[in-house]
């Protein structure tokens, strides 16, 4: 994300979504299923450095979450302290 904010470039999201019915904890084989591979939107950086990185992370993060339909197993991750 730094590279991308540096450089002004986008950021294409892409969501996997099925993944943990098929290959579940605990199981070698994976099971049959669907797997939904969605791309996003890109997402411009808002500047450049460290903080326009973060926030770009931080809506690439959000993006995922919102289109794989899992919960957040790290829901502190896009706090402000993470910016530091």
């Amino acid at each position: 994300f730094i590279i991308a904010a540096e450089a002004g470039a986008p950021v294409v999201p892409v969501s996997i979504r099925g993944t943990r019915s098929i290959l579940r904890d605990g199981h070698w084989f994976p099971r049959r299923g669907i797997i939904t591979v969605t791309i996003g939107q890109p997402i411009v950086p808002e500047g450049k450095g460290w903080a326009a990185a973060i926030r770009l992370r931080n809506a690439a993060r959000m993006e995922v979450l919102r289109r794989c339909g899992e919960p957040d197993l790290a829901p502190g991750v896009t706090d402000e302290r993470a910016e530091m």
